[in-house]
């Protein structure tokens, strides 16, 4: 690589910090970062980004993971002086770091494990071989479970017509395949055929359940939505109304736009309320014993 090359390519890498703020471009990256889609924060206060972008405008969508020191520098330890660009899952859902240093990233019902240095693995084995998920991050619609598998929310026809769309969840195993012991009933978060199920975010629980929210629209309006399912799929009949809760706002259409878990095992739904024309921010927590 000529002199010219190698500076043009450290100015690409270049990293700019000024009062709390960080700006990072991606080498090679002329058409930018088209999305940012996941956090996660590591034992070691070190930030990993996930999203994805493109080379150029008619190249395909790779996926992106930047890893940052605490003090906001970029990772020398990590990809190509602190980020990765590959061809693997497009803009990761969820991504979950692993007890023996390796990164787990899911997009697309796909899945793909990256090294504790951010290189591509060619399978993945970690959760197979005994490695743990130690943080994880839910993103809709997918959420990493403890042992390795992951559950991802799909929309399918409803029988309401064409606007109807329900929702279903689907189990993968670590390696991607599907699940066949995993029971995902097909449901809808409000009445049967009424348009704009949203299923926005997943979280599992130590326990195996899986908790959902979403949006259930009806006559009109629309409300918070939070749902159960137990371990094998089957909905949580100890939860809500037969594993529902709907909860409506005064004079508002509402909406879950994420989902966490407490560490009492309540459930937090954050999302938004339009009232008047006004968007408002919206939350509602639930007893998750």
């Amino acid at each position: 690589m000529g002199g010219g090359a190698l500076q043009c390519e450290r100015r690409a890498r270049h990293q700019l910090r000024a009062g709390g703020t960080v700006q990072t471009n991606i080498p090679g990256f002329q058409a930018g970062i088209t999305s940012i889609t996941t956090v996660v924060v590591d034992s070691r206060n070190r930030i990993l980004v996930g999203g994805s972008g493109r080379a150029c405008t008619k190249c395909g969508t790779k996926t992106v993971l930047v890893r940052y020191d605490p003090d906001g520098s970029l990772d020398p330890n990590f990809g190509n002086g602190g980020t990765v660009a590959v061809a693997a899952v497009g803009a990761p859902d969820a991504i979950a770091l692993l007890s023996n240093g390796d990164v787990l990233a899911s997009g697309a019902g796909a899945i793909a494990e990256f090294n504790a240095g951010g290189s591509l693995l060619s399978t993945v084995m970690s959760t197979v071989s005994g490695a743990t998920i130690v943080p994880a991050t839910p993103r809709a619609p997918t959420v990493f479970e403890a042992n390795g598998d992951f559950v991802f929310g799909s929309f399918v026809p409803g029988e309401g017509g064409r606007r109807d769309t329900d929702i279903q969840l689907v189990r993968f195993l670590p390696q991607g395949g599907i699940d066949s012991t995993f029971n995902g009933p097909v449901f809808d978060f409000g009445p049967e055929g009424a348009p704009g199920a949203s299923d926005r975010s997943l979280a599992a629980q130590p326990n195996g359940r899986i908790v959902t929210g979403g949006t259930a629209a009806q006559a009109g309006t629309s409300d918070f939505a939070v749902d159960r399912f137990n371990s094998d799929g089957s909905f949580d009949a100890t939860f809500g109304n037969a594993g529902k809760v709907i909860t409506a706002f005064t004079n508002a259409s509402a909406g879950v736009r994420v989902v966490v878990l407490q560490p009492d095992g309540n459930i937090v739904a954050v999302g938004q309320a339009s009232s008047g024309g006004q968007e408002n921010l919206a939350a509602a927590r639930y007893l998750g014993q």
